[in-house]
Protein backbone atom coordinates (compact mmCIF):
# COMPACT_ATOMS: atom_id res chain seq x y z
CA UNK A 1 0.00 0.00 0.00
CA UNK A 2 1.07 3.55 -0.53
CA UNK A 3 1.18 4.63 3.08
CA UNK A 4 2.48 2.43 5.74
CA UNK A 5 2.07 3.25 9.95
CA UNK A 6 5.46 4.15 11.28
CA UNK A 7 5.43 4.22 15.27
CA UNK A 8 3.96 2.24 18.00
CA UNK A 9 3.55 4.19 21.52
CA UNK A 10 1.05 3.24 23.17
CA UNK A 11 1.75 5.97 26.29
CA UNK A 12 -1.24 7.03 28.81
CA UNK A 13 -1.98 9.59 25.79
CA UNK A 14 -4.38 5.77 24.20
CA UNK A 15 -2.31 7.23 20.50
CA UNK A 16 -0.11 4.47 19.13
CA UNK A 17 1.57 7.59 17.67
CA UNK A 18 0.75 6.13 13.86
CA UNK A 19 2.33 8.42 11.44
CA UNK A 20 1.20 8.18 7.74
CA UNK A 21 4.64 7.99 5.86
CA UNK A 22 5.32 7.30 2.04
CA UNK A 23 6.93 4.02 1.30
CA UNK A 24 8.92 4.37 -1.95
CA UNK A 25 9.62 0.35 -2.37
CA UNK A 26 5.48 0.31 -2.03
CA UNK A 27 4.52 3.50 -4.52
CA UNK A 28 6.32 2.42 -7.11
CA UNK A 29 5.74 -1.26 -6.59
CA UNK A 30 1.73 -0.18 -7.14
CA UNK A 31 2.65 2.09 -10.27
CA UNK A 32 4.56 -1.21 -11.93
CA UNK A 33 1.07 -3.35 -10.76
CA UNK A 34 -1.26 -0.81 -12.70
CA UNK A 35 1.16 -0.77 -15.95
CA UNK A 36 1.88 -4.39 -15.51
CA UNK A 37 -2.26 -4.32 -15.98
CA UNK A 38 -2.75 -2.31 -18.29
CA UNK A 39 0.35 -4.10 -20.54
CA UNK A 40 -1.16 -7.61 -19.93
CA UNK A 41 -4.69 -6.03 -21.35
CA UNK A 42 -2.70 -4.77 -24.17
CA UNK A 43 -0.88 -7.95 -24.89
CA UNK A 44 -4.13 -10.25 -24.45
CA UNK A 45 -6.05 -7.76 -26.85
CA UNK A 46 -3.16 -7.28 -29.42
CA UNK A 47 -3.35 -11.50 -29.31
CA UNK A 48 -6.63 -11.35 -30.20
CA UNK A 49 -6.27 -8.54 -33.04
CA UNK A 50 -3.02 -10.15 -34.68
CA UNK A 51 -5.03 -13.17 -36.10
CA UNK A 52 -7.87 -11.10 -37.56
CA UNK A 53 -8.46 -11.55 -41.24
CA UNK A 54 -7.57 -8.66 -43.49
CA UNK A 55 -10.50 -8.55 -45.35
CA UNK A 56 -12.61 -9.04 -42.34
CA UNK A 57 -10.83 -5.76 -40.70
CA UNK A 58 -11.83 -3.88 -43.78
CA UNK A 59 -15.02 -4.86 -44.43
CA UNK A 60 -16.66 -5.50 -40.84
CA UNK A 61 -17.01 -8.78 -41.39
CA UNK A 62 -16.76 -11.77 -38.37
CA UNK A 63 -13.74 -13.61 -38.94
CA UNK A 64 -13.81 -16.90 -40.48
CA UNK A 65 -14.40 -20.02 -37.80
CA UNK A 66 -10.72 -21.88 -37.77
CA UNK A 67 -10.81 -25.27 -37.03
CA UNK A 68 -9.71 -26.19 -33.23
CA UNK A 69 -7.27 -28.84 -33.60
CA UNK A 70 -4.92 -29.08 -30.86
CA UNK A 71 -1.66 -27.87 -31.66
CA UNK A 72 1.69 -29.73 -29.43
CA UNK A 73 2.50 -25.52 -28.51
CA UNK A 74 -0.88 -25.27 -26.60
CA UNK A 75 -0.85 -28.85 -25.09
CA UNK A 76 2.89 -27.90 -23.79
CA UNK A 77 1.68 -24.54 -22.34
CA UNK A 78 -1.61 -25.81 -20.95
CA UNK A 79 1.38 -28.61 -19.62
CA UNK A 80 3.29 -26.26 -18.17
CA UNK A 81 0.90 -24.33 -16.40
CA UNK A 82 -0.38 -27.22 -14.70
CA UNK A 83 3.11 -28.73 -13.74
CA UNK A 84 3.58 -25.09 -12.22
CA UNK A 85 0.48 -25.04 -10.57
CA UNK A 86 0.38 -28.35 -9.25
CA UNK A 87 4.05 -27.79 -7.86
CA UNK A 88 3.31 -23.83 -5.97
CA UNK A 89 -0.08 -26.12 -4.50
CA UNK A 90 2.16 -28.83 -3.13
CA UNK A 91 5.54 -26.46 -1.95
CA UNK A 92 4.69 -23.10 -2.23
CA UNK A 93 2.96 -20.45 0.69
CA UNK A 94 -0.11 -19.50 0.62
CA UNK A 95 0.09 -16.93 -1.99
CA UNK A 96 1.32 -19.20 -4.48
CA UNK A 97 -0.60 -22.24 -3.44
CA UNK A 98 -4.19 -20.20 -3.99
CA UNK A 99 -2.43 -18.85 -6.97
CA UNK A 100 -1.43 -22.03 -8.52
CA UNK A 101 -4.42 -23.62 -8.01
CA UNK A 102 -6.23 -21.23 -10.32
CA UNK A 103 -3.31 -22.40 -12.72
CA UNK A 104 -4.59 -25.89 -12.27
CA UNK A 105 -8.23 -24.91 -13.00
CA UNK A 106 -6.75 -23.04 -15.95
CA UNK A 107 -4.58 -26.03 -17.34
CA UNK A 108 -7.66 -28.22 -17.27
CA UNK A 109 -9.78 -25.74 -18.78
CA UNK A 110 -7.35 -26.11 -21.51
CA UNK A 111 -7.60 -29.43 -22.32
CA UNK A 112 -11.21 -29.68 -22.28
CA UNK A 113 -10.98 -27.44 -25.20
CA UNK A 114 -12.57 -28.94 -28.04
CA UNK A 115 -14.21 -31.47 -26.26
CA UNK A 116 -17.26 -29.31 -24.66
CA UNK A 117 -18.23 -26.31 -25.40
CA UNK A 118 -16.77 -22.90 -24.46
CA UNK A 119 -19.35 -21.71 -22.75
CA UNK A 120 -19.62 -24.90 -20.49
CA UNK A 121 -15.73 -24.90 -20.14
CA UNK A 122 -15.24 -21.65 -19.46
CA UNK A 123 -18.43 -21.37 -16.67
CA UNK A 124 -17.27 -24.46 -15.23
CA UNK A 125 -13.44 -23.05 -14.98
CA UNK A 126 -14.96 -19.30 -13.45
CA UNK A 127 -16.96 -21.40 -10.26
CA UNK A 128 -13.86 -23.78 -10.35
CA UNK A 129 -11.43 -20.76 -9.58
CA UNK A 130 -13.92 -18.73 -7.86
CA UNK A 131 -14.79 -21.58 -5.27
CA UNK A 132 -10.79 -22.78 -5.00
CA UNK A 133 -10.38 -19.16 -3.98
CA UNK A 134 -12.95 -18.49 -1.59
CA UNK A 135 -12.31 -22.67 0.17
CA UNK A 136 -8.52 -22.09 0.47
CA UNK A 137 -9.08 -18.20 2.15
CA UNK A 138 -11.68 -19.64 4.57
CA UNK A 139 -9.05 -22.19 5.49
CA UNK A 140 -5.71 -20.13 5.65
CA UNK A 141 -7.34 -17.61 7.10
CA UNK A 142 -7.65 -19.66 10.18
CA UNK A 143 -3.97 -20.98 9.97
CA UNK A 144 -1.78 -18.23 9.74
CA UNK A 145 -1.50 -14.68 11.02
CA UNK A 146 -2.76 -11.78 9.53
CA UNK A 147 0.32 -10.67 8.42
CA UNK A 148 1.01 -13.88 6.69
CA UNK A 149 -2.11 -13.79 5.04
CA UNK A 150 -1.77 -10.51 2.96
CA UNK A 151 -0.74 -11.74 -0.12
CA UNK A 152 -3.11 -14.56 -0.28
CA UNK A 153 -6.02 -12.54 0.34
CA UNK A 154 -5.19 -10.29 -2.17
CA UNK A 155 -4.82 -13.44 -4.62
CA UNK A 156 -7.94 -14.77 -3.88
CA UNK A 157 -9.76 -11.56 -4.11
CA UNK A 158 -8.45 -11.45 -7.79
CA UNK A 159 -8.99 -15.16 -8.33
CA UNK A 160 -12.53 -15.07 -7.36
CA UNK A 161 -13.70 -11.74 -9.47
CA UNK A 162 -11.96 -12.98 -12.31
CA UNK A 163 -13.35 -16.16 -12.43
CA UNK A 164 -16.92 -14.72 -11.44
CA UNK A 165 -16.54 -12.09 -14.31
CA UNK A 166 -15.44 -15.29 -17.00
CA UNK A 167 -18.87 -16.90 -15.65
CA UNK A 168 -21.05 -14.01 -16.19
CA UNK A 169 -19.49 -13.44 -19.69
CA UNK A 170 -20.01 -16.82 -20.42
CA UNK A 171 -23.51 -16.64 -20.08
CA UNK A 172 -24.20 -12.59 -21.56
CA UNK A 173 -26.27 -14.94 -23.93
CA UNK A 174 -28.48 -15.65 -21.38
CA UNK A 175 -29.59 -11.97 -20.80
CA UNK A 176 -31.04 -11.90 -25.02
CA UNK A 177 -33.47 -14.41 -23.72
CA UNK A 178 -34.29 -12.40 -20.47
CA UNK A 179 -34.70 -9.41 -22.51
CA UNK A 180 -36.66 -11.17 -24.66
CA UNK A 181 -39.09 -11.88 -21.70
CA UNK A 182 -38.95 -8.52 -20.01
CA UNK A 183 -39.97 -7.07 -23.40
CA UNK A 184 -43.19 -9.27 -23.58
CA UNK A 185 -45.00 -7.15 -22.41
CA UNK A 186 -44.28 -3.94 -24.80
CA UNK A 187 -42.84 -4.56 -28.36
CA UNK A 188 -41.16 -0.97 -28.22
CA UNK A 189 -38.86 -2.51 -24.94
CA UNK A 190 -38.01 -5.43 -26.41
CA UNK A 191 -36.76 -4.03 -29.52
CA UNK A 192 -34.65 -1.34 -27.33
CA UNK A 193 -33.30 -4.48 -24.97
CA UNK A 194 -32.35 -6.41 -27.44
CA UNK A 195 -28.83 -4.52 -29.51
CA UNK A 196 -28.12 -3.47 -26.16
CA UNK A 197 -27.64 -6.94 -24.51
CA UNK A 198 -26.30 -8.53 -28.21
CA UNK A 199 -23.53 -5.93 -28.37
CA UNK A 200 -22.12 -6.81 -24.87
CA UNK A 201 -21.99 -10.74 -25.44
CA UNK A 202 -20.51 -9.82 -28.65
CA UNK A 203 -17.35 -8.31 -27.09
CA UNK A 204 -17.20 -10.77 -23.70
CA UNK A 205 -13.38 -10.13 -23.48
CA UNK A 206 -13.85 -5.94 -23.22
CA UNK A 207 -17.13 -6.82 -21.41
CA UNK A 208 -15.47 -9.31 -18.39
CA UNK A 209 -12.29 -6.68 -18.46
CA UNK A 210 -14.69 -3.87 -17.28
CA UNK A 211 -16.91 -6.14 -14.63
CA UNK A 212 -13.97 -7.33 -13.20
CA UNK A 213 -12.47 -3.97 -12.53
CA UNK A 214 -15.69 -2.72 -11.22
CA UNK A 215 -15.56 -5.90 -9.37
CA UNK A 216 -12.29 -5.60 -7.46
CA UNK A 217 -13.08 -1.90 -6.16
CA UNK A 218 -16.48 -2.62 -5.50
CA UNK A 219 -15.37 -5.66 -3.28
CA UNK A 220 -12.58 -3.84 -1.52
CA UNK A 221 -14.53 -0.86 -0.64
CA UNK A 222 -17.66 -3.07 0.47
CA UNK A 223 -15.19 -5.22 2.93
CA UNK A 224 -13.60 -1.86 3.96
CA UNK A 225 -16.63 0.51 5.02
CA UNK A 226 -18.18 -2.88 7.01
CA UNK A 227 -14.93 -3.00 8.81
CA UNK A 228 -15.35 0.39 9.99
CA UNK A 229 -18.88 -0.57 10.68
CA UNK A 230 -18.15 -3.41 12.82
CA UNK A 231 -15.27 -0.70 14.45
CA UNK A 232 -18.15 1.42 15.58
CA UNK A 233 -20.45 -1.91 16.39
CA UNK A 234 -16.75 -2.88 18.75
CA UNK A 235 -16.80 0.61 21.03
CA UNK A 236 -18.92 -1.45 24.21
CA UNK A 237 -17.29 -5.00 24.11
CA UNK A 238 -13.68 -2.68 24.15
CA UNK A 239 -14.33 -1.44 27.30
CA UNK A 240 -14.35 -4.90 29.20
CA UNK A 241 -16.74 -4.70 31.10
CA UNK A 242 -15.69 -1.33 33.04
CA UNK A 243 -17.44 1.92 33.49
CA UNK A 244 -14.82 4.54 34.28
CA UNK A 245 -10.86 4.76 33.94
CA UNK A 246 -8.75 6.96 35.97
CA UNK A 247 -4.88 7.50 35.35
CA UNK A 248 -2.34 9.46 37.09
CA UNK A 249 1.41 10.07 36.26
CA UNK A 250 4.21 10.57 38.51
CA UNK A 251 3.27 7.57 41.05
CA UNK A 252 2.15 4.17 41.46
CA UNK A 253 -0.74 4.57 44.34
CA UNK A 254 -4.78 5.79 42.98
CA UNK A 255 -7.73 4.47 45.10
CA UNK A 256 -10.88 5.14 45.12
CA UNK A 257 -11.92 8.20 47.84
CA UNK A 258 -14.22 6.68 50.86
CA UNK A 259 -17.16 8.85 50.01
CA UNK A 260 -17.00 7.63 46.80
CA UNK A 261 -16.94 4.27 47.44
CA UNK A 262 -20.82 3.32 47.75
CA UNK A 263 -20.60 4.40 43.92
CA UNK A 264 -18.53 1.95 43.14
CA UNK A 265 -19.36 -2.24 42.36
CA UNK A 266 -15.71 -3.23 41.68
CA UNK A 267 -12.38 -1.92 41.10
CA UNK A 268 -8.37 -2.84 40.17
CA UNK A 269 -5.71 -0.67 40.54
CA UNK A 270 -2.54 -1.30 38.26
CA UNK A 271 1.11 0.32 38.46
CA UNK A 272 2.81 1.23 35.54
CA UNK A 273 5.95 2.41 34.38
CA UNK A 274 6.61 4.48 30.93
CA UNK A 275 9.27 3.39 29.42
CA UNK A 276 11.22 6.32 26.69
CA UNK A 277 14.41 5.60 24.61
CA UNK A 278 15.10 3.17 21.82
CA UNK A 279 13.05 0.32 21.23
CA UNK A 280 12.48 -2.12 18.14
CA UNK A 281 9.30 -3.50 16.98
CA UNK A 282 8.12 -6.82 15.29
CA UNK A 283 4.82 -6.43 14.38
CA UNK A 284 2.94 -9.67 13.53
CA UNK A 285 1.21 -7.24 10.61
CA UNK A 286 1.35 -5.12 7.60
CA UNK A 287 3.69 -2.96 9.43
CA UNK A 288 6.75 -5.65 9.86
CA UNK A 289 9.56 -5.00 11.66
CA UNK A 290 10.73 -1.35 13.01
CA UNK A 291 14.26 -0.72 13.68
CA UNK A 292 15.18 1.03 16.23
CA UNK A 293 14.26 4.20 17.20
CA UNK A 294 12.73 6.97 20.30
CA UNK A 295 9.32 5.87 21.56
CA UNK A 296 7.68 6.08 24.75
CA UNK A 297 6.23 2.30 26.13
CA UNK A 298 3.92 1.63 29.16
CA UNK A 299 3.59 -1.24 30.65
CA UNK A 300 1.21 -2.55 33.39
CA UNK A 301 2.07 -4.92 36.03
CA UNK A 302 -0.78 -7.05 37.51
CA UNK A 303 -0.24 -8.58 40.63
CA UNK A 304 -0.92 -12.53 40.14
CA UNK A 305 -4.49 -12.09 42.05
CA UNK A 306 -5.18 -9.82 39.16
CA UNK A 307 -3.56 -12.19 36.83
CA UNK A 308 -5.62 -14.99 38.14
CA UNK A 309 -8.97 -13.41 37.79
CA UNK A 310 -8.32 -11.97 34.24
CA UNK A 311 -9.46 -8.37 34.66
CA UNK A 312 -10.15 -8.01 30.87
CA UNK A 313 -11.40 -10.11 28.47
CA UNK A 314 -9.04 -11.54 25.54
CA UNK A 315 -9.99 -11.66 22.12
CA UNK A 316 -7.45 -14.10 21.15
CA UNK A 317 -4.28 -15.96 22.92
CA UNK A 318 -1.34 -17.85 21.30
CA UNK A 319 -2.35 -21.92 19.99
CA UNK A 320 -0.79 -23.08 22.84
CA UNK A 321 -3.18 -22.01 25.49
CA UNK A 322 -5.90 -23.80 25.74
CA UNK A 323 -8.13 -21.36 26.94
CA UNK A 324 -7.62 -17.66 28.52
CA UNK A 325 -6.68 -18.86 32.21
CA UNK A 326 -3.40 -20.61 30.50
CA UNK A 327 -2.75 -16.97 28.71
CA UNK A 328 -3.20 -15.38 31.86
CA UNK A 329 -1.23 -17.98 34.13
CA UNK A 330 1.93 -18.14 31.54
CA UNK A 331 1.87 -14.38 31.52
CA UNK A 332 2.74 -14.61 35.56
CA UNK A 333 5.29 -17.29 34.88
CA UNK A 334 7.10 -15.60 32.32
CA UNK A 335 8.16 -11.90 32.32
CA UNK A 336 8.81 -11.80 28.90
CA UNK A 337 5.32 -12.57 28.02
CA UNK A 338 2.33 -9.82 27.54
CA UNK A 339 -1.25 -9.39 26.67
CA UNK A 340 -1.92 -6.28 24.51
CA UNK A 341 -4.17 -5.15 21.87
CA UNK A 342 -1.51 -5.45 19.49
CA UNK A 343 -1.36 -9.21 17.01
CA UNK A 344 -0.69 -12.35 18.52
CA UNK A 345 3.38 -13.15 18.17
CA UNK A 346 4.11 -8.96 17.71
CA UNK A 347 7.51 -8.52 19.98
CA UNK A 348 8.89 -5.33 21.57
CA UNK A 349 12.88 -4.50 22.19
CA UNK A 350 14.08 -1.92 24.80
CA UNK A 351 17.28 -1.17 25.50
CA UNK A 352 17.72 -0.56 28.57
CA UNK A 353 21.03 0.34 30.81
CA UNK A 354 21.71 -3.44 31.78
CA UNK A 355 20.59 -4.60 28.55
CA UNK A 356 17.40 -5.10 26.03
CA UNK A 357 14.49 -5.90 27.85
CA UNK A 358 12.19 -8.54 25.47
CA UNK A 359 8.72 -8.55 25.49
CA UNK A 360 6.40 -10.99 23.39
CA UNK A 361 2.34 -10.26 22.90
CA UNK A 362 0.87 -13.97 23.51
CA UNK A 363 -3.17 -12.49 24.39
CA UNK A 364 -4.60 -9.67 22.11
CA UNK A 365 -7.21 -7.53 24.46
CA UNK A 366 -10.33 -5.85 23.31
CA UNK A 367 -10.38 -2.65 21.29
CA UNK A 368 -12.18 -0.56 18.78
CA UNK A 369 -12.31 -2.64 15.42
CA UNK A 370 -8.82 -4.32 16.52
CA UNK A 371 -6.25 -1.42 15.53
CA UNK A 372 -6.48 0.98 18.54
CA UNK A 373 -4.62 1.27 21.29
CA UNK A 374 -7.55 -0.04 23.64
CA UNK A 375 -8.55 0.69 27.27
CA UNK A 376 -5.07 -0.32 28.48
CA UNK A 377 -3.13 1.51 26.10
CA UNK A 378 -0.03 -0.60 26.52
CA UNK A 379 1.91 -3.80 27.42
CA UNK A 380 0.03 -5.91 30.08
CA UNK A 381 2.32 -8.27 32.25
CA UNK A 382 3.27 -9.35 35.39
CA UNK A 383 5.24 -7.32 38.48
CA UNK A 384 8.43 -9.55 37.21
CA UNK A 385 7.55 -7.96 34.17
CA UNK A 386 7.23 -4.30 35.89
CA UNK A 387 10.46 -4.49 37.94
CA UNK A 388 12.70 -4.77 34.98
CA UNK A 389 11.37 -1.19 33.79
CA UNK A 390 12.30 0.31 37.66
CA UNK A 391 13.89 3.08 36.43
CA UNK A 392 11.00 4.34 34.37
CA UNK A 393 8.19 7.04 35.50
CA UNK A 394 6.01 5.27 37.74
CA UNK A 395 2.07 5.78 36.65
CA UNK A 396 -1.30 3.97 38.08
CA UNK A 397 -4.85 3.53 36.25
CA UNK A 398 -8.07 2.79 38.43
CA UNK A 399 -10.36 0.57 36.02
CA UNK A 400 -13.96 0.99 37.92
CA UNK A 401 -17.47 -0.28 37.36
CA UNK A 402 -20.36 1.65 38.54
CA UNK A 403 -22.96 0.47 41.36
CA UNK A 404 -26.82 -0.26 40.30
CA UNK A 405 -28.10 3.24 40.44
CA UNK A 406 -24.99 5.22 39.48
CA UNK A 407 -24.37 6.39 35.59
CA UNK A 408 -20.61 6.17 34.82
CA UNK A 409 -21.14 9.77 34.01
CA UNK A 410 -21.97 11.18 37.12
CA UNK A 411 -18.73 8.21 38.60
CA UNK A 412 -16.57 9.62 36.19
CA UNK A 413 -17.72 13.35 37.04
CA UNK A 414 -17.37 12.54 40.94
CA UNK A 415 -13.78 10.85 40.64
CA UNK A 416 -12.06 13.93 38.71
CA UNK A 417 -13.40 16.32 41.30
CA UNK A 418 -11.96 14.00 44.32
CA UNK A 419 -9.08 12.75 42.80
CA UNK A 420 -8.01 16.68 40.68
CA UNK A 421 -5.76 17.11 43.33
CA UNK A 422 -3.60 14.71 42.76
CA UNK A 423 -3.57 15.48 38.67
CA UNK A 424 -5.52 12.51 37.68
CA UNK A 425 -7.37 11.84 35.12
CA UNK A 426 -10.88 10.26 34.76
CA UNK A 427 -13.23 9.44 31.96
CA UNK A 428 -16.32 7.16 31.44
CA UNK A 429 -14.19 4.23 28.95
CA UNK A 430 -17.19 3.90 26.20
CA UNK A 431 -16.30 7.65 25.73
CA UNK A 432 -12.79 6.78 25.84
CA UNK A 433 -13.06 4.19 23.11
CA UNK A 434 -15.04 6.22 20.92
CA UNK A 435 -12.30 8.72 20.87
CA UNK A 436 -10.03 6.07 20.18
CA UNK A 437 -12.48 5.41 17.09
CA UNK A 438 -13.24 9.17 16.27
CA UNK A 439 -9.26 9.61 15.97
CA UNK A 440 -9.02 7.22 12.86
CA UNK A 441 -12.17 7.77 11.24
CA UNK A 442 -10.43 11.09 9.14
CA UNK A 443 -7.90 8.06 7.92
CA UNK A 444 -10.13 5.58 7.62
CA UNK A 445 -13.01 8.02 5.75
CA UNK A 446 -9.70 9.17 3.08
CA UNK A 447 -9.10 5.58 1.88
CA UNK A 448 -13.07 5.46 1.47
CA UNK A 449 -13.20 8.48 -0.46
CA UNK A 450 -10.09 7.35 -2.61
CA UNK A 451 -11.90 4.24 -3.04
CA UNK A 452 -14.62 5.66 -4.31
CA UNK A 453 -12.85 7.49 -6.76
CA UNK A 454 -10.93 5.03 -7.94
CA UNK A 455 -14.47 3.74 -8.43
CA UNK A 456 -15.42 6.91 -10.76
CA UNK A 457 -12.57 6.45 -12.68
CA UNK A 458 -13.29 3.06 -13.91
CA UNK A 459 -16.54 4.64 -14.47
CA UNK A 460 -14.93 6.80 -16.90
CA UNK A 461 -13.60 4.53 -18.66
CA UNK A 462 -17.24 3.15 -19.68
CA UNK A 463 -17.44 6.55 -20.94
CA UNK A 464 -14.81 6.07 -23.24
CA UNK A 465 -15.71 2.49 -24.09
CA UNK A 466 -19.48 4.04 -24.65
CA UNK A 467 -18.16 6.68 -27.13
CA UNK A 468 -15.77 3.73 -29.05
CA UNK A 469 -18.61 1.80 -29.50
CA UNK A 470 -20.68 5.10 -31.09
CA UNK A 471 -18.09 4.95 -33.76
CA UNK A 472 -17.76 1.22 -34.32
CA UNK A 473 -21.73 1.12 -34.18
CA UNK A 474 -22.09 3.82 -36.62
CA UNK A 475 -23.41 1.81 -39.63
CA UNK A 476 -26.08 -0.25 -37.36
CA UNK A 477 -26.89 2.77 -35.78
CA UNK A 478 -28.32 3.65 -39.32
CA UNK A 479 -29.54 0.58 -40.21
CA UNK A 480 -31.68 0.58 -36.86
CA UNK A 481 -32.65 4.08 -37.51
CA UNK A 482 -33.47 3.16 -41.01
CA UNK A 483 -36.03 0.60 -39.97
CA UNK A 484 -38.14 2.90 -37.61
CA UNK A 485 -35.95 2.68 -34.30
CA UNK A 486 -36.60 5.73 -32.58
CA UNK A 487 -33.89 9.04 -30.85
CA UNK A 488 -34.83 7.31 -27.69
CA UNK A 489 -34.45 4.27 -28.27
CA UNK A 490 -31.10 4.81 -29.59
CA UNK A 491 -30.62 6.80 -26.27
CA UNK A 492 -31.79 4.00 -24.16
CA UNK A 493 -29.98 0.79 -25.38
CA UNK A 494 -26.71 3.20 -25.01
CA UNK A 495 -27.68 3.43 -21.64
CA UNK A 496 -28.92 0.57 -20.26
CA UNK A 497 -25.71 -1.62 -22.16
CA UNK A 498 -23.78 0.52 -19.73
CA UNK A 499 -25.81 0.39 -16.89
CA UNK A 500 -25.97 -3.52 -17.07
CA UNK A 501 -22.27 -3.75 -16.96
CA UNK A 502 -22.10 -1.75 -13.88
CA UNK A 503 -25.01 -3.68 -12.28
CA UNK A 504 -23.08 -6.69 -12.69
CA UNK A 505 -19.47 -5.63 -11.36
CA UNK A 506 -21.60 -4.37 -8.25
CA UNK A 507 -23.34 -7.80 -7.70
CA UNK A 508 -19.72 -9.57 -8.33
CA UNK A 509 -18.07 -7.17 -6.38
CA UNK A 510 -20.32 -7.45 -3.04
CA UNK A 511 -20.51 -11.62 -3.58
CA UNK A 512 -16.58 -11.32 -3.60
CA UNK A 513 -16.71 -9.33 -0.34
CA UNK A 514 -19.20 -11.62 1.51
CA UNK A 515 -16.93 -14.68 0.63
CA UNK A 516 -14.11 -13.01 1.71
CA UNK A 517 -14.54 -10.37 3.86
CA UNK A 518 -15.89 -12.17 7.30
CA UNK A 519 -12.65 -14.19 7.33
CA UNK A 520 -10.58 -11.55 6.84
CA UNK A 521 -12.39 -9.52 9.63
CA UNK A 522 -12.30 -12.15 11.76
CA UNK A 523 -8.66 -12.62 11.39
CA UNK A 524 -7.80 -8.88 11.82
CA UNK A 525 -10.32 -9.00 15.09
CA UNK A 526 -11.60 -12.14 16.08
CA UNK A 527 -14.51 -11.08 17.95
CA UNK A 528 -15.69 -8.62 15.31
CA UNK A 529 -18.45 -9.69 12.78
CA UNK A 530 -18.96 -9.37 9.60
CA UNK A 531 -22.19 -6.94 8.42
CA UNK A 532 -23.24 -5.20 5.31
CA UNK A 533 -23.51 -1.37 6.06
CA UNK A 534 -26.06 -1.40 3.54
CA UNK A 535 -26.29 2.38 4.25
CA UNK A 536 -22.75 2.66 2.56
CA UNK A 537 -23.42 0.26 -0.06
CA UNK A 538 -26.71 2.15 -1.08
CA UNK A 539 -24.46 4.93 -1.18
CA UNK A 540 -21.90 3.50 -3.38
CA UNK A 541 -24.54 1.93 -5.75
CA UNK A 542 -26.17 5.69 -5.97
CA UNK A 543 -22.42 7.27 -6.69
CA UNK A 544 -22.30 4.33 -9.31
CA UNK A 545 -25.00 4.83 -11.45
CA UNK A 546 -24.92 8.68 -11.11
CA UNK A 547 -21.66 8.82 -12.72
CA UNK A 548 -22.36 6.00 -15.37
CA UNK A 549 -25.72 8.35 -16.33
CA UNK A 550 -23.09 11.27 -16.65
CA UNK A 551 -20.05 9.72 -18.87
CA UNK A 552 -22.61 7.35 -20.92
CA UNK A 553 -25.10 10.25 -21.62
CA UNK A 554 -23.18 12.66 -23.73
CA UNK A 555 -22.00 9.46 -26.37
CA UNK A 556 -25.50 8.16 -26.01
CA UNK A 557 -26.98 11.37 -27.32
CA UNK A 558 -24.32 11.59 -29.72
CA UNK A 559 -25.74 8.02 -31.24
CA UNK A 560 -29.27 9.41 -31.09
CA UNK A 561 -28.38 11.96 -32.97
CA UNK A 562 -26.63 10.00 -35.87
CA UNK A 563 -28.99 10.47 -39.39
CA UNK A 564 -29.45 7.11 -41.27
CA UNK A 565 -28.14 8.48 -44.78
CA UNK A 566 -25.29 10.07 -42.70
CA UNK A 567 -24.45 6.83 -40.95
CA UNK A 568 -25.10 4.50 -43.81
CA UNK A 569 -22.70 6.56 -46.28
CA UNK A 570 -19.71 3.76 -47.33
CA UNK A 571 -21.49 1.54 -47.08
CA UNK A 572 -21.07 -1.26 -50.42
Amino acid sequence: MPGRFVGHSPATSDSFGLILSVAPGSLFGSVAAASLINLVTVLIVSIGTSSMAISAAIRDLPDPQRATRSSRRRLAVVALLGIGGLAAVAFGNPFLRVSGGSLVITAASGLLRGRVSDRIRFSGAGVAAAAWAFAYWWYVSRTISAAASTGSFAAALVISVVGLSVLVTSNLGVLESVGGLLGRPSGWLRATLRPALAYSSRRPLRTGLVIAAFSIVTAVLVIVQSGLSAARRDLAPATGGWDVRATVVGTDQLAVPAQLAPQVARQESLSSRTFLGPVKWAYADFRGTVDWHQESITVYGLSSQQLTGGILPLISRDPSFPNDAAAWAAISRDPGLVASSLNIGSVAYLAMGQGTVRFKVVAQLPSPGGSSPGLLPGLVGSQPALASLSGSPAGATLLLKAASGTTPQALARDLQRALLAQGADASTTLQLMKAQNDANLGLNDFFVAMMRVGLVVGILGLGAVALRAVIERRRAIGVLRAVGFLRLQVLAGMLIETALIATVGLVVGVAVALGLGGPLLTSLSPKSQFILDYVDILLTVGLVYAAVLLVTLLPAVRAARLRPAEALRGVG
